[in-house]
C-alpha cells in the first residue's frame, strides 16, 4: 500500500446489500468501487484445481458459458472524484468501463435525518448504507452533483 497524493481524507464508505453486494470508498480525491458476482459462486465438477482462471477453463472445455460468465462478472474500479473527470474510471476490472463517469448528475439522492446526518444514499435507485462519512453535508453534495437549497 501507499498513499497517493490527494487521498489524505474527508472519508466515506458505501455497502450495498443486494443480491449483489457492493462497496463504494472514497478517500479525499479518489475512488473504490467494487461490485460481487450475483448469488453464489457455481460448481465447477470438472476442475482439477481451483483459481478463477482453472475454473473457468473446466467451464470453457465443458461448454457452460453460464458458469463461465457468473465466474467473471465482478467488477473493480478506480478513479478521481475531482476536476473535469469526477467521477470517471481510470482503471477497471471492466476495461470497457474505462474512461466512462461511475456516477453522473442526477444518480444520487440522500436520506437525511433531522439533525442533518446521511442515514441512507440512493444511487440509481437503490439503497446503500453509510458505513462511514467524515464529509460535511455540503461538501457530500458537491461531490455527488445536489446544487444546494435554494435559498429563495
Amino acid at each position: 500500500w501507499q498513499r497517493l497524493p490527494g487521498s489524505d481524507g474527508p472519508f466515506l464508505a458505501l455497502f450495498k446489500k443486494s443480491n449483489t453486494k457492493s462497496i463504494l470508498c472514497v478517500a479525499g480525491e479518489h475512488f473504490g468501487y467494487a461490485l460481487d458476482r450475483e448469488g453464489e459462486l457455481p460448481s465447477f465438477p470438472s476442475a482439477k484445481s481451483g483459481g478463477c482462471a482453472s475454473l473457468v477453463d473446466s467451464a470453457w472445455k465443458e461448454g457452460e458459458r453460464d458458469s463461465i460468465i457468473k465466474m467473471i462478472s465482478i467488477e473493480g474500479s478506480y478513479g478521481n472524484t475531482c476536476g473535469n473527470n469526477k467521477w470517471k474510471i481510470k482503471r477497471s476490472t471492466v476495461p470497457w468501463r474505462e474512461g466512462k463517469p461511475l456516477i453522473s448528475p442526477g444518480d444520487v439522492k440522500f436520506e437525511v435525518d433531522h439533525s442533518g446526518k446521511v442515514t441512507s444514499i440512493s444511487w440509481n435507485g437503490e439503497t446503500w448504507e453509510v458505513f462511514e462519512n467524515s464529509f460535511s453535508l455540503s461538501a457530500l453534495k458537491n461531490l455527488f452533483f445536489i446544487p444546494p437549497a435554494s435559498k429563495l
